[in-house]
């Protein structure tokens, strides 16, 4: 195992927090490679519908990013919204988890997970749940300056760096 050849500098979010929940989100990403890499990294998102069983998680969009070269990369992504219909309608108010994974040759470098708070724009909505989740009139609001961060050792060799 050995250092991480890419490193997270930054990710934003970009637009309104809080925003719809239907509404994509938006990000900016800043990283640094280390070394050339004739290989893409790739990001994916991903949003957990209920801390009871994976099988409700959404896989919201997946981009692969290169190859990248030694220095430091930005860019903007644009992901889906997670589908309220997916969600067990007893979890979609609350807490959740919106996880954004960064993977080399599908190992999983990096790890920024963010909790957000699922809520009706309307206290009424929110004391009196519909039976039926409004996916119209719901927001949701992501804990930004907080996100849990999880490095995990990659052997990173026999990448083939480029010349």
């Amino acid at each position: 195992m050995s250092e991480a050849l890419v490193q997270l500098q930054e990710i934003e979010l970009l637009g309104q927090n809080p925003d719809a929940y239907c509404a994509p989100l938006k990000w900016r990403v800043r990283v640094e490679a280390l070394e050339n890499f004739s290989e893409p990294i790739s990001i994916s998102f991903v949003w957990v519908g209920s801390a009871s069983s994976s099988e409700y998680d959404q896989h919201l969009d997946s981009f692969d990013i290169g190859p990248l070269t030694v220095g430091v990369t930005e860019f903007q992504l644009e992901c889906d919204a997670p589908q309220v219909e997916l969600v067990p309608p007893g979890d979609v108010l609350g807490v959740t988890i919106l996880i954004i994974s960064f993977q080399f040759r599908s190992q999983e470098f990096l790890r920024v997970g963010y909790y957000v708070q699922v809520a009706y724009f309307e206290d009424e909505k929110n004391q009196h749940p519909p039976q039926v989740p409004d996916k119209n009139a719901l927001g949701r609001f992501l804990a930004m300056p907080q996100p849990v961060v999880t490095f995990n050792p990659l052997v990173w060799q026999g990448q083939t760096p480029t010349q």
